[in-house]
């Protein structure tokens, strides 16, 4: 046969070729998946949600609470002292109390003005204070009501040029109890 215009194609066999993909597991569909994240935020939803409760609660429970009136009475202590005009300190408080001084000599003349400063600052008793740090400690509980040992003579020396020396003693307590109120209060431990 003539090829010719109308001639039947040939019929070729053609091959292709198939090739297979693997196939992915076939998941869940998005809804599921959402449901089981939110079953993952479930339990700190709840776990937030309680401790904001109790929270609450418990600041609520600490705002409201009231307690029963208290009776009886007390007395606050009080812890005072007064310089006595022989230099002695006198406890005028209603607890016992440790006492110290600091004692400032002047050369004065009549009109009461300082001549100048007097440099030698003796106690009187000096066994029944002890120095340190600028200050005379007073080596005794004192109760109140009671007095020092005079911390300082009260005579008085004429200078040369007519002044006298003047004492001022200015003195300070602290309650003896605690027992640390001392040690904390002055850095000072007195002797046991």
């Amino acid at each position: 046969m003539a090829k010719g215009k109308h001639e039947a194609p040939s019929k070729r066999r053609i091959s292709a070729s198939i090739t297979h993909s693997r196939r992915r597991p076939i998941s869940a569909p998005a809804s599921r998946r959402r449901r089981r994240s939110g079953v993952k935020l479930l339990p700190l939803a709840a776990a937030l949600v309680l401790i904001i409760g109790v929270a609450a609660g418990s600041t609520m429970a600490y705002l409201t609470d009231e307690s029963a009136a208290l009776s009886g009475s007390y007395t606050a202590g009080v812890v005072d002292c007064e310089v006595q005009s022989d230099y002695s300190v006198e406890n005028t408080g209603n607890v016992a109390a440790y006492v110290r001084v600091t004692l400032v000599q002047n050369y004065v003349d009549g009109a009461g003005n300082v001549c100048s400063a007097h440099e030698d600052i003796t106690p009187a008793n000096p066994a029944g204070w002890v120095y340190q740090d600028g200050f005379y400690y007073y080596t005794q509980i004192l109760a109140p009501g009671s007095a020092t040992v005079p911390a300082a003579s009260s005579d008085l020396h004429e200078a040369d040029d007519g002044c006298t020396v003047k004492t001022t003693l200015y003195a300070q307590v602290i309650q003896a109890e605690p027992a640390h109120a001392i040690t904390d209060a002055w850095d000072y431990s007195p002797a046991a």
